[in-house]
């Protein structure tokens, strides 16, 4: 998936100072800042890997010992798992690059993902911390992202997920009979007209 230049959590918190837009979640232990603006969507315990039935983010409610705490409503449904930083050969590969893994702050880019909108970025960390497993923030498109995960103890990213609702194209809406009559009326006219200049 590429390779991340580690960035200090001083580095994070200075870019996130300097104009890009900041957002925390999961009681402030994630904060993840790019611009266009993004909010906290959801947070909790247990892994959000992109398994249908197992998912929170994907669910958009508490599964089994995965919970999930929505921040920012309403829940968004038919959600889709777009690419996840650990994976390779499936899913819409080439949303993520640059993603850390390991690391308590980093870079990574969101690519474009039509057409799919309404877009969730998830920060799941390892074990060993002591505070909540994941946080998944709303993000507005593609973008740079300055990530920092801030537990005292433990806690590096595992890995990241994108979601996405697909943008289905509108039916194409048929016209009326009314309007087909109209347009042959008018066709007949000019028909008429050209036949009296004619004559």
């Amino acid at each position: 998936m590429g390779y991340l230049k580690k960035i200090t959590a001083a580095g994070v918190l200075a870019m996130m100072a300097t104009g890009a837009s900041a957002a925390t979640c999961g009681d402030g232990s994630y904060s993840i800042s790019l611009d266009p603006a993004t909010a906290c969507y959801a947070y909790g315990t247990g892994n959000v890997n992109g398994n249908a039935k197992h998912d929170p983010i994907l669910n958009g409610t508490t599964v089994g010992n995965n919970t999930f705490t929505l921040v920012s409503g309403p829940v968004i449904s038919s959600l889709t798992l777009l690419d996840k930083s650990d994976s390779v050969g499936d899913l819409e590969e080439g949303a993520l690059s640059g993603t850390l893994s390991g690391g308590k702050s980093g870079r990574f880019t969101l690519n474009d993902v039509l057409p799919y909108s309404s877009l969730i970025v998830a920060l799941k960390v390892g074990s060993g911390k002591d505070g909540f497993d994941w946080a998944a923030f709303k993000v507005a498109g593609a973008g740079m992202f300055d990530f920092l995960v801030n537990f005292k103890k433990g806690g590096g990213l595992s890995h990241v997920n994108v979601y996405g609702v697909e943008d289905v194209a509108p039916a194409p809406v048929p016209l009326p009979a009314s309007a087909l009559l109209l347009l042959g009326g008018v066709g007949g006219f000019a028909a008429l007209r050209r036949r009296k200049k004619a004559a």
